[in-house]
């Protein structure tokens, strides 16, 4: 079965805009362990989302979609962040079939979205 999540190249996962406001706002030289930390800790929430799905930890579940989300949008990755922030909606109204049932797509989502942030790291910063 054909993924459209797949067809999206580089430039689409990752805001460059975003990431120039970063380094606009602090330095460009933290720029590469920002995205690193951000890589690595996504994965872990990531396997918490799994957990808090697991135990139907209404309350982890939340948690742990809000702070991948802001994460996200943060370090310029919408398609994750918008994703998550669904997620968490549906966990505020006490949706939790319809929230958990976005898993799947959010995980296509994730591993897509983190392998443009690692390609974005490995091409480097300038001002």
């Amino acid at each position: 079965m054909h993924d459209p999540i797949h067809d999206l190249d580089a430039a689409e996962w990752i805001d460059e805009t975003i990431i120039q406001q970063v380094i606009h706002d602090t330095d460009i030289s933290i720029m590469p362990m920002l995205l690193t930390s951000y890589i690595e800790e996504s994965q872990i929430r990531l396997q918490h989302i799994e957990k808090a799905i697991q135990l139907t930890d209404h309350a982890a579940l939340e948690f742990e979609l809000h702070t991948l989300g802001s994460a996200s949008l943060a370090l310029g990755n919408r398609h994750l962040s918008r994703c998550a922030r669904e997620m968490e909606r549906h966990c505020q109204k006490q949706q939790w079939n319809e929230a958990t049932a976005l898993y799947p797509k959010l995980v296509r989502i994730a591993h897509w979205s983190l392998i443009a942030s690692q390609e974005r790291l490995e091409l480097g910063f300038e001002v």
